[in-house]
């Protein structure tokens, strides 16, 4: 019926936080048919496409084709706002950003461009005054952050610096805690490779009380906390 596609928006999105894609896809799908052309259930179909192809943005890791086609269906959202809570704009923005951010690391440096193009534009959007973006900016930040720190030759002590500073903005914007956590850990793994020892362990320390607060820690933020020991303790040795 008409006016449910809220309903079922929210629907799909309690299943895709439970792991459940295939209900998630359905009940977007419900919206749509609700509501054709419904932009937010148009997004997050897309996010589903883009979470199936990503696996961990890296060479070999990565359905690159697949990421391609999500940003074809994230490009074809209209970006307009349904709502004005909505921020249908700067969520397409952060979207196509994200996704050109895993084809770089996947192994497409050439899609660095308008990965940072896409994601200064949700920056920007923010820094304008829309404070409903503070975490989708944080991440915007954090992804700059990851660009950066892929970076080679004479630049990367000073993209490095760069890089540094984007997760520290993140870590400034975000509200969660476990999201400030793996930005810390971004910090320490950066001050150690510039051989900034005691920084890094500062940054350690702040991610693992972070970590501490966090009612269950992901196996990722785990995995990603053991690295960085290993790291800051090699500067250490």
């Amino acid at each position: 019926q008409p006016g449910d596609e809220l309903a079922y928006l929210f629907l799909g999105h309690a299943a895709r936080r439970q792991g459940d894609p295939i209900s998630a896809q359905h009940h977007y799908e419900a919206a749509l048919a609700a509501n054709p052309g419904y932009a937010r259930a148009l997004l997050s179909l897309a996010d589903l496409q883009y979470m199936a192809a990503a696996g961990n943005c890296q060479p070999g890791g990565c359905d690159r084709a697949g990421v391609h086609r999500a940003i074809d269906a994230y490009l074809a959202v209209t970006a307009a706002d349904d709502a004005e809570y909505a921020n249908i704009p700067a969520k397409k923005s952060f979207a196509i950003g994200r996704a050109y951010t895993c084809l770089t690391l996947a192994g497409e440096p050439e899609m660095q461009p308008a990965a940072t193009a896409a994601l200064e534009e949700v920056i920007a959007t923010y820094e304008a005054g829309d404070e409903r973006l503070a975490d989708i900016a944080a991440e915007a930040y954090q992804l700059l952050g990851l660009l950066l720190r892929t970076s080679t030759g004479p630049q990367r002590l000073a993209d490095l610096e760069s890089a540094d500073a984007q997760f520290a903005r993140a870590i400034e914007l975000s509200t969660h805690d476990e999201r400030k956590a793996v930005f810390y850990l971004h910090r320490a793994e950066i001050q150690a490779g510039l051989g900034r020892c005691d920084q890094a362990s500062q940054h350690l320390d702040a991610a693992e009380d972070l970590a501490a607060r966090v009612p269950a820690t992901t196996a990722s933020l785990a995995a990603f906390l053991e690295e960085a020991q290993a790291v800051v303790a090699a500067c250490r040795d």
